[in-house]
């Protein structure tokens, strides 16, 4: 059954990666917990942590968004800066360079600051700097989305106008300001919604509606809502994580026999914002 986490019921957002949590409370305080092997907690060290400690670095200011992955973990703060911090031998930190750090850096690539949002996947990650789209780290799957396997260090730009994005283990999804979803990286089970399994460099438009409202890629698979409001599910199914009755594959969206809330797609390298603004 579910247990309280701490003693605060003031949490106003929360993001799990493979092994490890991150929090930010009603006061803009950042707070983490789990396994730190890479220091993906921020805590200035490599200890495990089975409860939420606080992120103190840097000294001043609050924090906005989290996004926990495998390893790493990224967040925005109040003024629009973004840090990273844990496992960079992929350059998934977005500093430049490939070492570990276990307290938040800046990233300053293209700028200091105007960051909206923030996802991480399993060693990449990708944000938004109002409507422009930036990914960094590994790509052997091209899941960077700027159309090469070459992977980047520092936060590379991807070709479009974006509100939204979310970073699975191997893809990438991200609704384009006109509210078209296009997905890429690995095709494998169907995940990107193209209609195949191929592995896509470059973003590609998933089906031609323009009513997406929100996104999660997962491991294999990938969830979305549309107006209505509607959710459809797409990719792996073997266990039946699409909610469609049954255990085969899709390779383009289906529709739930659901309505409401925005969902999530879980992954154990995914991090995503289980708790959205209302």
């Amino acid at each position: 059954m579910p247990t309280q986490v701490g003693t605060s019921t003031a949490w106003t957002a929360l993001s799990s990666g493979q092994a490890h949590s991150c929090a930010i409370r009603s006061d803009t305080t950042l707070w983490c917990w789990g396994l730190n092997t890479y220091g993906q907690l921020g805590l200035g060290s490599t200890t495990q942590q089975n409860s939420p400690v606080q992120v103190t670095t840097p000294a001043t200011g609050g924090w906005a968004q989290v996004s926990a992955g495998n390893g790493s973990t990224c967040a925005i703060r109040t003024d629009g800066s973004l840090y990273c911090w844990g496992n960079d031998a992929s350059g998934q930190l977005g500093d430049g360079g490939t070492t570990e750090q276990n307290s938040p850096v800046p990233v300053t690539t293209p700028a200091a600051g105007g960051w909206t949002s923030v996802s991480v996947g399993s060693s990449f990650a990708c944000g938004l700097r109002t409507s422009a789209l930036y990914c960094w780290g590994v790509n052997s799957n091209g899941q960077l989305g700027i159309g090469t396997t070459t992977g980047a260090t520092t936060p590379t730009a991807v070709a479009g106008t974006w509100s939204s994005v979310s970073a699975g283990t191997f893809h990438t999804c991200a609704i384009a300001t006109a509210a078209t979803l296009w997905c890429w990286g690995n095709g494998g089970n169907g995940r990107l919604g193209t209609g195949n399994t191929t592995t896509i460099k470059s973003p590609a438009q998933v089906g031609t509606a323009n009513d997406w409202h929100t996104v999660s890629a997962a491991t294999t698979f990938t969830c979305g809502t549309r107006a209505g409001p509607t959710t459809w599910c797409w990719g792996q199914n073997n266990l039946g994580q699409l909610g469609l009755s049954d255990l085969t594959d899709r390779t383009t969206p289906q529709l739930l026999p659901l309505s409401g809330r925005p969902v999530e797609a879980g992954s154990e390298s995914n991090g995503t914002s289980l708790i959205q603004p209302q």
